[in-house]
C-alpha cells in the first residue's frame, strides 16, 4: 500500500513537470505567456489553448 501511494505521487509529479515542460514550450513557439496557457482550462487541447491566448493578445486589422 505504502508503495502504491508513493507510486501515485511520483506519477503525478512527472505529469506536472511534463506539463509545465510543454506549457514553457508552446508559449516561446507562438510568443504568449505560459500564465495564459495554462488559464485556458484543462478540458481543451493545447491548440486551442494557443489559438485562445493568441486572439485575446492580437487584434485583428481589417
Amino acid at each position: 500500500m505504502h508503495n502504491n501511494i508513493r507510486t501515485e505521487t511520483q506519477n503525478r509529479e512527472i505529469f506536472q513537470i511534463q506539463a509545465n515542460s510543454e506549457d514553457e514550450y508552446w508559449s516561446k513557439k507562438y510568443e504568449v505567456s505560459t500564465e495564459d496557457l495554462k488559464g485556458k482550462g484543462m478540458n481543451i487541447g493545447i491548440s486551442d489553448k494557443i489559438l485562445k491566448a493568441i486572439s485575446k493578445n492580437k487584434v485583428l486589422e481589417l
